[in-house]
């Protein structure tokens, strides 16, 4: 059996932290939680999760600004990236999204189990690619 996958949940709102935090190990997934882009970008380089699930708004270094700076980053480029928002679909927003490497997009308002079906995916994906 494998390793259960750790992932970082980055979030400014403690109450999304740790409903997804609830949510995902119940699912049995480890999880480390970090509030800031800050706090994220230490955590990643110290832990090196298997998926970081990253705010997209947040104070001081927003969701697509961390994600610059862990893509650029040799100890953390390789880390899938799912960023979150609590906005409704904004086509410019999600292009950016992409345009810096991110795996996923996913809006805080879809279910949990679509969340938890795409971050499964996503790290299936990235451990086959991987091996």
């Amino acid at each position: 059996m494998s390793t259960p996958a750790l992932i970082l949940i980055v979030d400014d709102d403690k109450a999304v932290r740790e409903t997804l935090a609830h949510s995902l190990v119940t699912a049995e997934y480890q999880i480390i939680k970090a509030a800031s882009g800050e706090e994220a970008i230490t955590l990643a380089k110290e832990r090196h999760p298997d998926l970081i699930l990253l705010d997209v708004i947040m104070p001081g270094l927003t969701g697509f600004e961390t994600a610059r700076i862990l893509q650029g980053d040799e100890k953390t480029k390789s880390i899938p990236i799912l960023f979150l928002t609590g906005e409704a679909k904004d086509i410019a927003s999600i292009e950016e999204g992409y345009e810096i490497g991110a795996d996923d997009y996913l809006t805080k308002g879809q279910s949990t189990r679509e969340i938890l079906l795409r971050i499964n995916h996503t790290i299936r994906q990235h451990r086959q690619s991987h091996s």
